[in-house]
């Protein structure tokens, strides 16, 4: 399958170029990565857009913050392109009660009249805060911060993680099967803070941090987390149903993530 991805220069993205490149063409849209051809194309410029998905079946996108203009003008080329699905990593505005984005929607029916054709279909994923192994400058804030010292007690709340393999493996399933224009949320893990980093400190052989509920009281919520974990009460039971999707054990994501940082249990 002849695939484009956005975004191949990420995390998940160089994650999905090693899993996918062995029995797929990759093209990489914007950014060099190791196991996928560079595209001559940039987002928000649809004629070379055009030109990057010429005999291309399925979009990955993963881009970042590319703005509604960008995002359309994709959804346009693939259209003209007829590829046939996109498979929308991230966020994609708030979904409404049928879990599904007002925002994309509006995106696909602007390129539909545009192109005077069917846009492709679109999947929607929604990952939660990702952990693992191999993430470019080092571990995930959230886990950073633990190592560094800086996490002094376990606030109130909790976190939704999942790890950027199995996201990798949604992604992939999401090629070929699975709903369309629905968000699909993606967790392995719910957890309350306090368990969060009682399990770290148990892998990692230190002291568990003191609860103190008090830190979010007004809302906020420390820099290094990401807010994509932080509504943590995440139901994935519709990506696992549709897309037949597994997820590892979460110590497992956790013990992965701190031997990546060469954190060795004392």
């Amino acid at each position: 399958m002849r695939i484009l991805l956005t975004g191949a220069g990420s995390w998940l993205g160089r994650t999905l170029v090693q899993r996918l490149h062995r029995e797929h063409q990759l093209l990489s849209l914007g950014e060099p990565a190791e196991g996928a051809v560079e595209a001559a194309g940039r987002l928000g410029d649809e004629p070379s857009l055009r030109r990057a998905l010429e005999g291309v079946q399925v979009v990955l996108h993963m881009a970042s913050a590319t703005g509604e203009d960008g995002r359309s003008g994709l959804l346009q080329a693939a259209s003209w392109a007829r590829v046939k699905r996109v498979v929308w990593v991230g966020h994609a505005g708030t979904l409404d009660q049928r879990g599904r984005s007002p925002a994309l929607e509006r995106l696909r029916l602007a390129s539909q009249a545009a192109c005077g054709t069917e846009t492709p279909a679109v999947s929607l994923l929604q990952p939660a805060t990702m952990l693992g192994p191999g993430r470019p400058g080092g571990p995930p804030p959230v886990i950073q911060a633990w190592l560094d010292g800086r996490v002094h007690s376990a606030p109130g709340g909790g976190l939704a993680f999942v790890d950027v393999r199995d996201v990798g493996g949604a992604v992939e399933a999401a090629m070929t099967r699975g709903p369309t224009g629905v968000g699909l949320p993606l967790a392995a893990a719910a957890w309350s803070f306090q368990a969060f980093y009682s399990t770290l400190a148990h892998l990692s052989g230190r002291t568990p941090p003191p609860p103190d509920p008090r830190h979010w009281l007004a809302g906020e919520h420390p820099p290094e987390l990401d807010p994509a974990g932080l509504a943590w009460q995440v139901d994935s039971r519709q990506a696992r149903d549709a897309l037949g999707w597994w997820t590892r054990s979460p110590d497992r994501s956790l013990g992965d993530t701190l031997a990546d940082a060469g954190v060795v249990r004392g």
